[in-house]
């Protein structure tokens, strides 16, 4: 039995919840409890508002996010870095998926030593 997102209180008689505009998930009881929960309902609703305007205009289209992180690792040709042939084995080369390259462990290794000397707190690939 759905309930009151703000104050747990059920449907009861004529008394029914109503759906928020936005997400069109959540429920209240009443306009005062859905202006009480709006600071903790804002950021997940404004986000579900954004999935369903872009199902709207593009029903058939997956949003772009996913289609990046659906797409398979490229095959390993080269190292972008050193442009050396990658070495055989998965054991030889990283996945770096801030870029989607692999990278062989000597660049991964020489990143890592030449941020270790520097002291830099924050390393990123």
């Amino acid at each position: 039995m759905p309930k009151c997102a703000a104050c747990g209180k059920g449907a009861c008689g004529t008394n029914q919840l109503k759906t928020c505009a936005g997400c069109e998930r959540t429920q209240y009881c009443s306009v005062a409890c859905q202006l009480a929960h709006r600071p903790i309902h804002k950021a997940e609703c404004n986000l579900r508002a954004a999935e369903l305007n872009w199902e709207r205009k593009f029903p058939l289209v997956t949003p772009p996010d996913e289609v990046l992180f659906l797409q398979p690792p490229p095959a390993k040709d080269d190292c972008p870095i050193c442009l050396l042939p990658m070495p055989l084995g998965e054991s030889k080369c990283l996945y770096s998926p801030c870029c989607g390259k692999f990278i062989c462990l000597g660049c991964f290794e020489a990143t890592l030593l030449a941020a270790l000397s520097s002291n830099n707190k924050t390393l990123s690939l």
